[in-house]
């Protein structure tokens, strides 16, 4: 029963921990204190460090021979690397979606692409970012494009992939442009089953706003960690 509650424990703070990562509560590079931590989220320092230990493991900690561990830096350089391998995988992904999926892929595909286009990007309170409802209402309807997809090796390299590229998407500044009308071509041509077009155009989606969001980040990540 102590076993049980000590990991039910684990998994709750490991979730904490990821969600304020990826909403970049800590500043890309931060150094993370154990003991600060520990009583920041009321566990013992053994409980965290297993749950950095998974956090590293997914690539949003970094953890160094005596140096502990620390929030992975952002750069546009490495934007641009994880959308390169972030349009091959979902290309690789979608293709297997359209393949093998059914009505009902194709009736959730168009519901969350609606979701989408009816959730508004950012708010009166904060124009100069994405709204976390926003980025999550993206996110479910990306995976909603590939949710037929019968590869789960693909599947698990893919949501690495975009865990990743969450905290990417809270840092850029909107651009003023309509995400869920540039998506539109993409489930046009998926519902068409017409693989080669729709992978075309879900690649030059995800490269061209991977080149948008380099513009803005570095500005955003130095005012992130000025602010910490």
């Amino acid at each position: 029963m102590v076993d049980s509650i000590s990991q039910s424990r684990t998994q709750i703070v490991y979730q904490q921990l990821r969600d304020d990562m990826l909403s970049c509560v800590f500043a890309p590079g931060q150094r993370l204190r154990i003991a600060a931590l520990a009583k920041e989220y009321s566990v013992n320092p053994g409980m965290l460090r297993e749950a950095l230990s998974r956090l590293t493991a997914e690539g949003l900690i970094e953890s160094t021979p005596q140096k502990g561990f620390k929030v992975t830096d952002l750069s546009a350089a490495d934007l641009a690397q994880l959308s390169s391998a972030q349009s091959e995988i979902e290309s690789l992904c979608l293709r297997r979606a359209i393949e093998r999926g059914d009505l009902e892929w194709e009736s959730r595909l168009v519901a969350a692409h609606y979701q989408l286009a009816a959730t508004p990007q950012t708010t009166e309170c904060a124009p100069e970012q994405y709204c976390q409802k926003f980025v999550h209402a993206y996110y479910a309807f990306k995976a909603a494009l590939v949710a037929a997809c019968d590869n789960q090796w693909l599947g698990r390299m893919r949501d690495t992939l975009n865990a990743q590229a969450v905290r990417y998407q809270l840092l850029s500044t909107p651009a003023g442009d309509d995400i869920a009308e540039q998506y539109k071509p993409v489930v046009e041509a998926t519902l068409a089953r017409d693989a080669d077009l729709a992978c075309r155009l879900l690649t030059d989606v995800i490269l061209q706003r991977a080149q948008v969001s380099g513009q803005t980040l570095q500005q955003r990540i130095q005012k992130i960690g000025g602010a910490s």
